[in-house]
C-alpha cells in the first residue's frame, strides 16, 4: 500500500513537472521574431474593432449608473468593470507592441479580403498558414486599397493547452492601418518584414483553393483544403 502511494505521488510530481516545463517552453517561443513596437490610437482602433470596446464600456457606463440610481454598493462592481476595461486596453497594446509582425496583402475587394501567412510553429518544423481576414480598409499607407497591394498586420499566436504539439493552435492578426495613423510607422514596419517572408506568402496562398473565405487554412495538414475552423 506504501509502495503504491509513492509510486501515485511519483506520477503527480512527474506530471506536473512536465506541465511546468510545457509553460516554460510557451513562454520562450511567445517572444516574437519580429515584434510591431507599435503605439496605437485607440480612437482608431474602437472605431474599426467596435465590439469589445464598446461592450467593455456599456458594462461599466450601466453599472455607474446602477450605483448613482440604485445602491451605493453597486460602486464595487463599478469599479471592478472600471479594472476589467483597463486590463483589455493593456492586452491590446500588448498586441501591438509585442505582437509579432505578418506580411499580407489584398487578395479581393468586393468583398475586401486580405490573406496572412505566418509558420504556426513552436520552434520545431514548418508549419505554414495562410489566414484569410474578411474586412474592410478604406486606405493602405494614405492610398486606396488596390487588389495585390501589401499591408502589415500584428498578431498573437494561441497555444493548445489540452495537450503538447509543436505548433499554435491559431494566430490573430490584427491590421496596422486600422490602429495608427503614422504613415511612416506603418512603412517601416513594413520595411521590417524579410523578402523571404513576402515570398512566402505568395507560394503558401497559391496552396489556398479560390474563390477565397475567411478563415484559417493550416497547409501542412492532410486536409489542407479545408479551414481549420470548419
Amino acid at each position: 500500500m506504501v509502495e503504491h502511494e509513492e509510486s501515485l505521488g511519483e506520477r503527480l510530481k512527474r506530471r506536473q513537472q512536465e506541465s511546468e516545463q510545457r509553460m516554460r517552453d510557451i513562454r520562450n517561443f511567445t517572444q516574437a521574431s519580429n515584434p510591431g513596437r507599435l503605439k496605437i490610437s485607440i480612437l482608431r482602433y474602437w472605431r474599426n474593432y467596435p465590439k469589445w470596446p464598446t461592450i467593455w464600456a456599456l458594462l461599466l457606463l450601466l453599472s455607474i449608473l446602477a450605483a448613482w440610481k440604485i445602491h451605493w454598493t453597486l460602486w464595487i462592481l463599478a469599479g471592478l468593470l472600471l479594472a476589467l476595461n483597463l486590463l483589455y486596453w493593456s492586452t491590446v497594446k500588448k498586441h501591438f507592441r509585442l505582437g509579432c509582425i505578418n506580411p499580407a496583402k489584398v487578395v479581393s475587394l468586393d468583398p475586401m479580403r486580405i490573406a496572412v501567412a505566418t509558420d504556426l510553429s513552436q520552434g520545431g518544423g514548418i508549419y505554414p498558414s495562410i489566414f484569410i481576414l474578411e474586412k474592410s480598409v478604406t486606405r493602405i499607407c494614405g492610398r486606396p486599397p488596390e487588389l495585390g497591394m501589401r499591408l502589415a498586420t500584428i498578431s498573437m499566436y494561441q497555444p493548445y493547452f489540452d495537450e503538447e504539439r509543436p505548433y499554435w493552435e491559431t494566430f490573430d492578426p490584427l491590421l496596422v492601418d486600422l490602429v495608427t495613423g503614422d504613415l511612416d510607422k506603418i512603412q517601416s514596419i513594413l520595411d521590417s518584414i524579410p523578402g523571404k517572408e513576402w515570398e512566402e506568402l505568395e507560394t503558401w496562398l497559391a496552396q489556398v483553393p479560390t474563390p477565397y473565405k475567411p478563415g484559417l487554412f493550416r497547409l501542412w495538414e492532410k486536409s489542407s483544403q479545408e479551414q481549420a475552423d470548419d
